[in-house]
């Protein structure tokens, strides 16, 4: 099972140890602060980091008086959580233009080759990948978009399942998300999609949106009606009724066995009628990004919605 908790409690784990790694240089150029943390947990000796070489060459930038960063609304070391100071260095790892104190990166990256930012945002829950627009709620605000929280329910006996709740529809399963097509497909989790459909899906308060729609008749009918296009609703339908559908500009039943229900516009998928149900998204907009292999992330960690495309990167998994 991989749900999110215990990979955040293992990435603030070796955090805690960082901390007391750089904690001498920390209460030097920090003085009047309080000092870090300094109990060191047990480490995972399956961790594999990089080689010093490597780690030289990323970039560093010796901070100026004026402490003018990349990215001023990024202006904390994700790492020891103290603000960057002039006459600081600062490194940037390239693949995802992270940067942080070059003391307390080189550390993390001599224990573990991504970046802590990146690696603690891209989980997963099941077999589904969660990231960026994405995240789970017991995440980091940072790793996600608003209103793109998804939960992960653990299964004693299955795969664990990713929730997506919209506020007025419900939850749904998520059972693949398409990072490239801004798309995801969903079962309705409480069974019998169409019911939620003639009520009329109310996707309010969520940034996703059906896609591909097409209008379906329902029908009641009283015996089973067997012609080509027509879709029986087993959930709907009852011991001596059958309720059916069928595209709204295709065949007609006859109105002697039939009797219509209502007009609908289904969100197309190959199975809807056993509650499957593709939607997709327009923002953030990351299409591009994904297109090129890129990693899509905020422009400034925890501060406004502006999304931006770092160079490409694997995205590092927790599990």
């Amino acid at each position: 099972m991989f749900g999110a908790g215990i990979p955040v409690l293992f990435i603030v784990g070796l955090v805690i140890y960082l901390r007391n790694k750089v904690e001498e240089d920390y209460n030097n150029r920090h003085p009047n602060q309080p000092e870090l943390l300094s109990t060191t947990p047990r480490l995972d000796a399956s961790v594999k980091g990089l080689d010093g070489q490597t780690i030289e060459a990323y970039p560093v930038t010796l901070l100026s008086e004026s402490r003018r960063l990349p990215r001023p609304n990024d202006n904390t070391c994700p790492i020891c959580l103290s603000e960057y100071q002039a006459k600081e260095m600062i490194r940037t790892i390239p693949d995802c233009e992270h940067y942080f104190h070059a003391v307390c990166i080189d550390e993390w990256l001599k224990l573990n080759a991504a970046c802590p930012l990146c690696q603690i945002c891209s989980t997963l829950c099941g077999s589904q990948t969660v990231r960026f627009p994405f995240r789970l709620i017991d995440q980091p605000q940072y790793c996600g978009y608003q209103d793109f929280e998804l939960s992960c329910q653990v299964q004693e006996t299955t795969q664990d399942v990713t929730i997506l709740t919209f506020p007025y529809a419900g939850n749904f399963s998520v059972f693949h998300i398409d990072y490239a097509q801004q798309v995801l497909q969903l079962s309705y989790s409480e069974g019998c999609l169409p019911r939620i459909l003639l009520q009329g899906l109310n996707l309010s308060g969520s940034p996703f949106m059906s896609v591909n729609t097409q209008s379906y008749t329902f029908y009641n009918c009283s015996t089973m009606v067997q012609y080509p296009g027509v879709t029986k609703i087993p959930c709907l339908s009852g011991f001596n009724f059958y309720v059916v559908a069928i595209l709204t500009d295709g065949y007609t039943p006859l109105t002697s066995v039939c009797l219509e229900i209502a007009k609908v516009m289904v969100p197309m998928s190959t199975d809807w009628w056993e509650d499957g149900m593709t939607l997709g998204w327009n923002q953030p907009d990351c299409r591009w990004c994904e297109s090129h292999q890129g990693t899509c992330l905020f422009e400034n960690v925890g501060a406004g919605l502006q999304a931006r495309c770092g160079s490409a990167i694997k995205h590092g998994m927790l599990h």
